[in-house]
């Protein structure tokens, strides 16, 4: 209480100090009411009037947030699990007028016990074509080697330099197919699974806790965590 207490009048001291549109976003380990609080004990009363107040004092507008309702858990049974919503984003009248949308999107929780917080300050996003390139991540696959033997194993006819850049130019082609067809489109996957992660934590959060949603998020957590070295791979 006492650190909290401390960092709230640090935000009172900040905001005499900032002439331009700010924002805050993080995990405020504070919630304003029991609408925020899932779990057998009610957070103090105290506690969520602090925090209101310093919100109020420091002209803050909560962010519309999107995704998950409680953005913190803890405990794995009925008997013992708590979920608030801790982590938030709080704006200044300044950045509403400086953006034509803002919005803070709880993204499932994977190694924490908290939600990341996305901040999003537009919703324009520039997409430009990728050039062909080799993905560490095809070494891992059992059918990678075999394909490549296969392609490079095919009989072209010409001078040796003419007839490798023909075989490198089919095994191009070869490996565009392959790719898509085992890996498919790797953000849409992700973005996939990221969903039906959020949509079974949400479950969770709605209908309380039980053993069967606990094994569905063990089992999409691995996928996703799968679908995530293959990222890391691509984009290393």
């Amino acid at each position: 209480m006492i650190v909290r207490r401390s960092l709230w009048q640090s935000l009172r001291d900040l905001v005499s100090l900032v002439t331009s549109s700010w924002l805050v976003v993080g995990d405020f380990n504070a919630v304003l009411g029991t609408h925020e609080y899932l779990g057998l004990c009610s957070p103090p009363r105290s506690s969520c009037e602090d925090f209101s107040s310093v919100i109020e004092d420091c002209d803050l507008i909560g962010v519309r947030s999107q995704g998950a309702r409680f953005t913190w858990a803890r405990g794995h049974y009925p008997r013992t699990r708590i979920e608030r919503r801790l982590d938030r984003a709080l704006v200044s009248e300044g950045c509403i007028l400086c953006w034509l949308d803002i919005s803070c999107v709880a993204i499932p929780r994977r190694f924490s016990d908290h939600c990341p917080s996305v901040i999003r300050l537009s919703d324009i996003e520039t997409i430009s074509p990728m050039p062909f390139r080799f993905q560490s991540m095809w070494l891992d696959h059992p059918d990678f080697m075999a394909l490549v033997r296969r392609i490079w194993s095919s009989s072209f006819v010409g001078t040796p330099p003419r007839v490798v850049i023909n075989k490198l130019k089919l095994l191009k082609n070869a490996l565009k197919t392959w790719n898509w067809e085992v890996f498919g489109d790797l953000n849409s996957n992700i973005t996939r699974k990221s969903a039906e992660l959020q949509s079974i934590q949400l479950q969770m959060s709605n209908l309380g806790f039980s053993e069967e949603l606990f094994l569905a998020v063990s089992r999409v957590h691995h996928g996703l965590d799968v679908l995530l070295r293959r990222q890391e791979c691509f984009l290393s």
